[in-house]
């Protein structure tokens, strides 16, 4: 006699009023998805837990439709209804991709009883339930941004659905973050920008000029389009509620631009200062990827330097090589660019509106007259 189902497997007596796959152990009831034949033999999922042992058949088959279904009160409903509004749409499309990453790799978090995090019910989230996530994840830093997207998820989700009624983010302390105090010296930025430009494509090296010149984030630099290149300078739209500004033209400036322009496959077609071999803005995968090759070459094989700077590598700490170049020790990110702009700058300008933020970004100590 074969099962509800159907895959041929006799179900035990005490189990014959359960939903298909839905079993019992001492303490709980518990359902192993149906994965098909693998062969010939069949394949299960990971259990999943439904109810205590003490609830009732209809509580049992109420469960278990819910994950079925993928009923309207877990947090990857909410998080889909939200990904899908004209709220989140209206944003920039870096913060969509953004969002999108996180909603991914939250969603699919396994929590204690082999369920997702995106199974889990809205009226089961509380205040622990996020600490204990932020507690738990492996990246803090990461988890804050995690936490804070889930803020903004819940808090348009409590003026729309009757199921959400709290936003359990909220007073929830995120873990402490240090800001970055790593400032790139002149000899590791040639290195770098020496493997950057001896790339097939030397996209990224002119990116490095205009991020340290403009004082920009890579975003900010990568969206550029031929019609922000006035006749002045590179107007910045910078993003994060930043003052946009024009970075009046340098010699060194029209070089990079001279050089991002010949990195384009048909430059006088380009609507993009950068653009990928389709015509497209490159994807944030396909720059950090680059990246990551780029540092690691200046890590392992390094570059020539001027005397000057070769005398100031090895002051500091740059490692030579046989064949006369110079290594990068630590590594640094392409944002901490843009600090080495704001630090190197006559005035530290930077577009911040606070002075918190700026103070953010400039990575030396000021140098102050004696009083006498």
């Amino acid at each position: 006699m074969k099962n509800n189902a159907g895959q041929g497997r006799k179900r035990k007596s005490s189990n014959q009023k359960l939903p298909p796959h839905v079993y019992k152990d001492r303490c709980r009831y518990y359902y192993r998805p149906y994965k098909g034949s693998l062969g010939g033999k069949p394949s299960y999922g990971k259990p999943i837990r439904l109810c205590a042992l003490d609830a009732s058949t209809s509580e049992v088959w109420k469960e278990y439709e819910r994950i079925i279904s993928g009923s309207e009160d877990t947090l990857k409903w909410l998080v889909t209804e939200y990904l899908e509004s004209k709220k989140c749409k209206s944003l920039s499309s870096k913060t969509i991709d953004e969002y999108n990453n996180y909603s991914k790799i939250i969603l699919s978090r396994k929590t204690t009883n082999n369920a997702t995090f995106g199974d889990i019910r809205l009226n089961n989230i509380s205040q622990r339930t996020i600490r204990r996530y932020l507690d738990a994840y492996s990246h803090p830093v990461a988890a804050n941004r995690h936490v804070q997207f889930l803020k903004a998820v819940f808090s348009w989700a409590m003026q729309r659905f009757e199921v959400v009624s709290i936003n359990p983010c909220l007073a929830v302390e995120l873990n402490p973050e240090t800001a970055r105090d790593r400032y790139i010296e002149d000899w590791e930025y040639k290195i770098v920008y020496t493997v950057a430009l001896s790339c097939r494509n030397p996209y990224f090296a002119a990116a490095m000029e205009i991020a340290y010149l403009s004082r920009a984030r890579r975003g900010e630099v990568f969206s550029l389009t031929k019609a922000e290149v006035r006749k002045d300078g590179i107007y910045i739209e910078r993003s994060k509620k930043s003052e946009s500004e024009t970075t009046l033209w340098s010699p060194r400036l029209r070089d990079a631009y001279k050089l991002a322009v010949s990195t384009s496959k048909d430059p006088a077609q380009a609507y993009l200062l950068f653009e990928d071999s389709t015509g497209q803005m490159y994807k944030k995968n396909a720059l950090d990827s680059q990246w990551k090759r780029i540092i690691d070459k200046a890590k392992k094989k390094g570059a020539p330097l001027p005397e000057k700077l070769k005398q100031e590598a090895l002051d500091i700490g740059g490692l030579p090589l046989e064949s006369g170049n110079m290594t990068l020790g630590e590594h640094f990110t392409f944002h901490d660019i843009k600090a080495k702009g704001i630090t190197d700058h006559d005035t530290n300008h930077s577009g911040h509106k606070s002075r918190k933020m700026r103070g953010v970004y400039v990575r030396k100590g000021v140098k102050v007259d004696a009083t006498r």
